[in-house]
């Protein structure tokens, strides 16, 4: 009766459903990635009850796209783990950034940054039942996603209550050190960053030149949770370490954890529940706190 009703639902909304009755696939209209952008979404089990929900947005890895959750078992799990109560209830939407790495390019062709920031978001609070704030929202990713989701926390940390990466790609951004990258990794560095010294826009998109050109920025972050293999391939465990230790000189609440594991999806199936699980702390303390403040209403309206 639950898969009958959720169907239904997604009629309602005039979204076409996929295999799973708790995913669809859409598309968002774009005028800074047109002409749209494909947009996989997960909603949580009792999407139907009628309530709303804290919203993630994941961003994949350079070699995935928006449904790569979905084809490596992921997102079964994640369903799973929410209809027991072992994860805090959320929508999941993931768009397709490939060879974007999910910032503006240098050349203005495609901003996709700001596709995030003033497309996906808006259309997802409008389509989905979300909490349209702040407490309510974090954004993670993997890998170029994983940067990515830092860069897009960064240029918008009034967004979000969390920013999440799974062996994100945080090396600094230095256009030499791109040649060192494997071949297959390249163009879409060059496509976005520039190829000569001249085009590169590395510096304004390297995290850590963006933090420490802004001295207040730090302070209006919301926490940063990061997990990472320690026999990671591109050496991102040591990256992440170092990561940690910059957000802690600056005082940025940060959760980073370098544990067992590589640069591949047998460690990351395994670690993306741990991450979130993390991620939506956030959104159970963002509950209880506006919780806390209604009784608090109700009590002195007496």
């Amino acid at each position: 009766m639950k898969g009958i009703l959720l169907s239904f639902l997604l009629v309602l909304l005039g979204l076409p459903a996929s295999a799973g009755v708790n995913t669809l696939t859409t598309r968002v209209p774009s005028q800074y990635h047109p002409p749209h952008v494909d947009l996989w979404v997960l909603l949580p089990p009792s999407y139907a009850s009628g309530r709303s929900f804290p919203l993630v947005t994941f961003l994949h890895d350079g070699q995935g796209d928006e449904e790569v959750l979905s084809r490596r078992g992921i997102a079964d799990h994640l369903s799973l783990l929410m209809e027991s109560g072992r994860l805090p209830e959320f929508i999941l939407v993931a768009p397709r950034g490939t060879g974007t790495w999910f910032i503006d390019s240098f050349d203005g062709k495609s901003r996709f940054g700001s596709f995030l920031s003033e497309e996906l978001i808006p259309f997802v609070d409008r389509t989905f039942r979300t909490v349209p704030d702040r407490s309510g929202r974090a954004v993670f990713g993997i890998s170029m996603g994983g940067y990515g989701a830092m860069r897009l926390g960064l240029a918008r940390p009034e967004m979000f209550s969390a920013i999440g990466g799974l062996s994100p790609a945080l090396h600094q951004m230095v256009h030499r050190s791109f040649k060192r990258l494997p071949f297959f990794v390249r163009p879409s560095l060059f496509r976005v960053f520039g190829r000569s010294a001249e085009e590169e826009t590395t510096r304004e998109n390297d995290v850590y030149q963006i933090l420490l050109s802004d001295p207040s920025l730090a302070r209006r972050l919301p926490p940063v949770f990061l997990r990472c293999g320690v026999d990671d391939g591109y050496g991102l465990g040591e990256v992440a370490g170092f990561f940690r230790d910059f957000l802690t000189v600056l005082e940025v609440p940060n959760e980073v954890v370098v544990e067992p594991g590589t640069h591949d999806w047998p460690y990351w199936r395994a670690a993306v529940p741990r991450l979130l699980a993390s991620i939506a702390g956030r959104f159970r303390d963002a509950e209880l706190s506006l919780s806390a403040g209604s009784e608090s209403a109700r009590q002195s309206g007496r």
